[in-house]
């Protein structure tokens, strides 16, 4: 029923829901990746998930209208949104979730995952680094403080920070992030 495999020493035998918290920018889809590799555990992307019902609804797939479009889901129902964004999950086998940004999503994973171990983890980047990394994907300054500004992006330190399991530094390299990240699954066995 659970994953087993061994990461450069760390064997993890019982599956988790690692749970990745960060501004955009910071890292946290790289790092999801290095987990997948590392763990085995499949990857859910909230932002992905947002983006797939913009385009069923003919919604423009501006940052801004996709950080409204998912305040917006949250807001009006966010255990449905949870459940049917993770319905084809398998919280037993494992799962890294990227992009949380709702305190409410975080409550509706833990009750998903059941007797799973649920690690939430922020990702903490300057915001240097990840102006850099953001202007590299294309984005330009005001689209970037835009996205900063918006309310779920301004609180999510303020929101996650305090109680997060875990906080790596999102400019240190990602394998060694997910090993960090990995020995705290392995303790919560």
């Amino acid at each position: 029923m659970g994953h087993s495999g061994e990461v450069e020493g760390i064997v993890v035998s019982k599956p988790a829901v690692i749970v990745l918290v960060s501004r955009i920018g910071a890292g946290k889809s790289t790092l999801g990746q290095a987990l997948s590799t590392l763990s085995g555990y499949q990857v859910f992307s909230f932002g992905q998930y947002v983006k797939q019902i913009a385009l069923t609804r003919g919604i423009g797939m501006s940052r801004k209208a996709l950080q409204d479009l998912g305040e917006q889901l949250v807001a009006s129902d966010p255990e449905l949104f949870t459940t049917t964004a993770l319905a084809g999950v398998d919280f037993d086998a494992g799962v890294i979730i990227d992009g949380l940004r709702h305190q409410s999503v975080l409550e509706q994973i833990r009750l998903l995952a059941n007797h799973v171990p649920v690690i939430m983890v922020f990702v903490s980047t300057d915001r240097k680094v990840r102006i850099d990394r953001l202007v590299a994907r294309g984005m330009n300054l005001a689209e970037i403080d835009a996205a900063d500004n918006h309310i779920m992006e301004r609180l999510l330190e303020e929101t996650f920070l305090p109680v997060a399991d875990t906080v790596v530094d999102g400019t240190v390299l990602p394998n060694l992030n997910a090993q960090i990240i990995l020995n705290r699954a392995k303790g919560l066995q």
